[in-house]
């Protein structure tokens, strides 16, 4: 007799409790979903979308959310041939400043084998290296930031980036 077998009554589903889970649909969240979606709304208009910071509780759905949403978003918008979207999603949880943020965001945006160093450059052009390479990227740029409070205090890059077009660093 085998010691492990399948237990197929405690589960219906086992992979939804797994930190990757990705549900299909999200309930109990009309409300948020709607403000979510007028902040994201102006990127089928072919206009800037709002900022959007969001917060709450460990465990709410916030990530859930989030990717549900841009994935509905992505999906939604290649129907418009004059919207060009692209969803960089960073997880700040590993980093404490806001030039490790702008340095792992850089290596995302770059191919593996022109990645940068994570030290030794002036902050300012770390920043500038971004938007060197969201400019080349073009049309809407969506970063997100996930559990961004981790860098504490040092929170210029969200001072920084929103900035950016208006202080003349993107086109």
């Amino acid at each position: 007799m085998a010691t492990f077998t399948r237990d197929t009554e405690i589960f219906r589903n086992e992979d939804m409790l797994r930190e990757d889970y990705q549900p299909d649909s999200i309930t109990a969240r009309e409300d948020e979903i709607s403000t979510y979606m007028a902040a994201l709304q102006p990127i089928v208009n072919g206009a800037q979308p709002r900022n959007i910071f969001l917060y709450g509780k460990t465990g709410v759905g916030k990530t859930a959310v989030s990717r549900y949403l841009l994935k509905q978003l992505q999906r939604d918008t290649k129907q418009y041939d004059d919207v060009e979207l692209s969803v960089c999603w960073l997880n700040c949880t590993n980093l404490s400043s806001s030039y490790q943020v702008a340095v792992n965001l850089v290596n995302q945006l770059r191919p593996a084998d022109d990645q940068i160093s994570t030290t030794g450059y002036p902050q300012q052009r770390v920043f500038d290296i971004l938007y060197e390479e969201l400019d080349q990227i073009g049309g809407t740029v969506l970063l997100v930031l996930d559990e961004i409070d981790h860098i504490g205090s040092d929170d210029e890059i969200l001072y920084e980036i929103p900035r950016a077009r208006a202080n003349g660093y993107l086109s």
